[in-house]
């Protein structure tokens, strides 16, 4: 008998450090796609944002974390590539087209190719800002 109580704290123990390590490396995984994320719309210019979307969505598909850890990247990703088709829709109007709401006061009319470089940086804010309140957790 007492075998048998000495061994299960043990096994018990070794359970809950092989889930530690487990849920580690599904973090890391995780942050390291976050991270693909954010680099990857910073390096990539406005005509090339929807293939670097496509081929985003196929890491997050291939990663072994299951569908429910990797949901919150899904969605980031899904609000970017909205985000990213609301400018493209915006900028293509071009210039002398009127430009919804206010945003005629942040757009550069004088010089209008400047907007389009800026496109990554705006697809990018909406993107991090999916990640503001889960990445502020205590370690």
């Amino acid at each position: 008998m007492k075998t048998v109580l000495l061994s299960i704290p043990k096994s018990l123990n070794s359970t809950i450090e092989f889930i530690r390590n487990l849920v580690q490396v599904i973090l890391e995984l995780l942050l390291r796609l976050i991270n693909a994320g954010i680099a990857g719309i910073n390096y990539n210019t406005y005509d090339s944002l929807d293939n670097f979307f496509d081929g985003f969505d196929e890491q997050i598909a291939s990663c072994k974390a299951n569908n429910a850890e990797k949901a919150a990247i899904y969605i980031a990703s899904a609000v970017a590539r909205a985000s990213n088709d609301y400018w493209n829709n915006i900028l293509s109007n071009g210039p002398s087209s009127p430009v919804p709401g206010t945003w005629t006061q942040y757009l550069n009319s004088s010089y209008w190719p400047v907007n389009y470089n800026n496109l990554s940086a705006w697809v990018g804010a909406s993107y991090l800002e999916n990640w503001r309140g889960p990445l502020h957790f205590k370690q």
